[in-house]
């Protein structure tokens, strides 16, 4: 890990035991594995993640969770939400999707002012589907609608 003694980190746990981690400082990769002691491992970088929000000098990871429907996780990276696949790649490596919502949370941190809205926020997802963001600093629940 890049950093430590951060103040955003993020932890979930799958109930086949498979948890995703990351540290909570801007440049921080996602990490992931096993319960049982095996090592934990590189998910995805921020620079893989880059590519969410070009126009941003970088995308963070601010929170995670389980994805119920999907298996997998689901990451705020701020400017974006990230589903991480369950299984990986025959490389090792963890395939990931950008999950479209409308407004895009790109779209709702427009203005200089609001850009910070999504660092940090918490993610939680429920079984039908629906992701939802605490933007805690303006105490309101968004809800990820598809587009």
């Amino acid at each position: 890990m890049k950093y430590t003694n951060c103040g955003g980190e993020a932890l979930s746990a799958r109930s086949d035991g498979f948890f995703h981690f990351s540290p909570g400082c801007n440049g921080d990769d996602m990490w992931g594995g096993f319960s049982d002691g095996t090592p934990a491992k590189v998910l995805a970088t921020e620079e893989q993640l880059q590519v969410i929000a070009p126009k941003y000098e970088f995308v963070s990871i601010s929170s995670c969770t389980r994805d119920p429907v999907h298996g997998g996780g689901l990451v705020n990276v701020e400017t974006g939400i990230v589903r991480l696949a369950k299984a990986p790649r025959s490389d090792g490596s963890y395939p990931w999707a950008l999950v479209p919502t409308k407004p895009t949370l790109r779209d709702l941190g427009e203005t200089e002012a609001l850009r910070q809205r999504f660092h940090n926020a918490p993610i939680a997802a429920t079984p039908s589907g629906a992701i939802y963001l605490l933007a805690y600093e303006e105490g309101r629940l968004y809800r990820a609608a598809k587009p």
